[in-house]
């Protein structure tokens, strides 16, 4: 199933940001750090409170939902890179050296703004 980047720009999804994905519960986060933070996150969208797919809307869940053949997050071939197992929206699960944090694990997936369509019509037999 090939993506619709054009209706995935068409949902104006919002993009992800430092507010949206941590709490801070103690002490403070400096600005610039949250404004590094903040950039990297913009790649992505905003994730919503159920961890839905943002393309079929299937729950992005890991592990043994898989083998019940259950909507989830599938690694791809790129370290920390993959999908949705339903639709094949693509997401990052690993992510390293943002702003100040090295490295922190969250499904979050490619905003539709950095989607590129592929216009190349396949042949069918």
């Amino acid at each position: 199933m090939a993506i619709d980047v054009d209706a995935m720009k068409a949902k104006n999804l919002p993009k992800a940001t430092f507010g949206a994905i941590f709490e801070v519960t103690d002490g403070e986060i400096a600005p610039d750090d949250v404004t590094a933070i903040d950039a990297y996150l913009g790649q992505f969208v905003a994730p919503n409170e159920k961890g839905e797919c943002c393309g079929c809307g299937g729950k992005l869940t890991g592990g043994f939902e898989s083998v019940l053949g259950l909507t989830t997050f599938r690694w791809g071939l790129a370290h920390g890179e993959g999908f949705c197992s339903e639709c094949k929206y693509p997401a990052r699960a690993y992510h390293f050296n943002v702003g100040p944090i090295k490295r922190f694990e969250c499904v979050l997936q490619v905003h539709p703004d950095l989607l590129i369509a592929d216009n190349n019509e396949e042949d069918e037999d």
